[in-house]
């Protein structure tokens, strides 16, 4: 919440959007039904990849918080 909800809300969209893509690509270019839940390859590796992107960064980040406020670093 430090940058607004607005830019929560932004991220979140653009997460799901970018998945959401490649899961209709790996739809359309591999003649996957559009109603199957097929779990595709070109489905998964965005994910992933967003969630260790954003995850590894934002956990190093907490973690120098924390360890800034427990040593009392300015």
């Amino acid at each position: 919440m430090k940058y607004g909800f607005h830019t929560n809300v932004l991220l979140h969209w653009s997460i799901n959007y970018v998945g959401s893509v490649y899961s209709f690509y790996a739809q359309g270019a591999y003649g996957i039904p559009w109603t199957s839940q097929s779990g595709s390859f070109l489905d998964v590796i965005p994910t992933i990849d967003i969630a260790i992107l954003l995850g590894i960064p934002a956990t190093l980040i907490v973690a120098n918080v924390l360890l800034n406020r427990i040593l009392g670093v300015k």
